[in-house]
């Protein structure tokens, strides 16, 4: 399994988590095997095009959006440097307002 599969697969069971769906909901909504839907999910399965097309449906995200997985290829540590970059370059004034919001997300943690 390559790279690429594993992080399709944990960006697919992130948006479906995210809707509260199980994979036998999605799995009946994109007119799919459960069995390829857990496979997929774990990296071992190699969608087609359809199933991508009605894993997008199903979910009702776009088929790009199934492919935004860039965070899933780095490392914590990578993304944790490019957060520490990204805040050094916002404006003072808008700190605050990004601080509020990270709270509230983060809230769970």
């Amino acid at each position: 399994m390559s790279e690429y599969q594993k992080a399709f697969g944990k960006n697919v069971r992130r948006l479906r988590l995210l809707r509260g769906m199980t994979q036998e909901k999605l799995a009946d909504r994109a007119n799919l095997s459960l069995q390829h839907v857990g496979a997929i999910e774990r990296g071992t399965g190699n969608p087609t095009l359809l199933s991508m097309e009605r894993i997008s449906v199903a979910l009702r995200v776009s088929i790009e959006e199934l492919f935004a997985f860039e965070e899933f290829m780095r490392s914590p540590a990578e993304i944790r440097e490019d957060l520490l970059r990204q805040l050094s370059r916002i404006p003072d004034a808008e700190v605050v307002r990004l601080y509020a919001c990270n709270k509230l997300l983060l809230s769970e943690f």
